[in-house]
């Protein structure tokens, strides 16, 4: 059965992209959105970045670190259609945007 997977970095266009799957009649367990996140990265998620004040910690401290917070990541949309299905299913992520994972390597 083959897979089609497409990369979003937005929710939005991600969730237009699983219904336009959906409304060609591909079976709703056939498709998968999943988010892959991207928490603070390498060096801060190994505490190489970290929340230590000289002088000692103030409450504000937190806040002015913490407001301008992004979540980064990614939208994951999988879908397994049959080989009768897969023409329809390319049809309606055409506009709906994303990247084919195979467009993302070298070119042969």
């Amino acid at each position: 059965m083959p897979t089609i997977v497409r990369i979003f970095t937005d929710s939005a266009a991600a969730e237009a992209a699983r219904l336009a799957v959906l409304s060609t009649g591909l079976a709703r367990e056939r498709v998968a959105l999943s988010h892959q996140a991207d928490e603070a990265g390498a060096l801060c998620g190994n505490f190489l970045c970290g929340d230590y004040e000289p002088g000692g910690e103030i409450a504000e401290t937190y806040e002015r670190k913490f407001q301008n917070v992004v979540i980064g990541g990614r939208f994951l949309l999988t879908i397994e259609a049959e080989p009768s299905e897969v023409d329809a299913a390319e049809a309606a992520l055409h506009s709906a945007g994303g990247r084919a994972v195979d467009d993302l390597g070298p070119e042969r």
